[in-house]
């Protein structure tokens, strides 16, 4: 009687944690594949290589929102930040802009966008999945893409994306966050240059 008692509340819990979790914005990446008692799938790596583990925290950064880009920091800072990116000067950058859009990061975008692209594309196929699938949430949490399977396909489908989904995704968000941090250490430079020569 009381472990049925146990796993009802833990299914409870589990229950409200994920209704109460919509209503957050730093979790509507994650929201989706939470399970008490479970690591998220995000945090976790097929290798033990110290690549895969050292990327690991820039993309739980990314996945809750807490990186440190510009529109965050416009939102929280006391002083007067501009929201627009640094490196392009185009537009605010957000976690769309830095993934997506900033010119400056293409270069580093390009191919890897290209292999998540068709591997989504595979994945649809295989799982028969039929949703427009949404480029910026596949980036950030691949697993979401769960919810929308077959409950006899999860198992595959969770292998799928952690063999041939997640680790293109996961260097995707990598790559970026240190070329962006290398073009705004280029920018400063440049400032402090242009400062002293005043």
């Amino acid at each position: 009687m009381e472990k049925l008692d146990y796993k009802e509340n833990l299914y409870l819990l589990e229950r409200k944690i994920i209704e109460n979790s919509e209503g957050y914005s730093s979790l509507q990446h994650i929201t989706c594949a939470y399970k008490i008692k479970k690591i998220q799938p995000i945090l976790t790596t097929n290798t033990s290589n110290c690549r895969n583990i050292n990327r690991i925290p820039i993309r739980t950064k990314v996945a809750t929102g807490s990186s440190i880009l510009q529109s965050n920091g416009a939102k929280f800072n006391k002083c007067e930040v501009s929201a627009t990116c640094k490196i392009c000067n185009k537009e605010d950058e957000t976690i769309e802009h830095f993934l997506i859009s900033c010119i400056h990061l293409e270069p580093d975008r390009e191919k890897l966008l290209k292999v998540i692209r068709e591997q989504c594309l595979r994945l649809v196929d295989l799982f028969n999945i039929s949703l427009d699938i949404n480029l910026i949430h596949v980036i950030i949490n691949p697993y979401y893409l769960v919810k929308f399977c077959a409950c006899t396909q999860t198992s595959d489908l969770c292998s799928f994306i952690s063999l041939h989904v997640e680790p293109a995704c996961r260097a995707l968000i990598y790559n970026l966050h240190m070329q962006r941090y290398k073009l705004l250490n280029t920018v400063q430079k440049n400032l402090r240059k242009s400062n002293i020569a005043k």
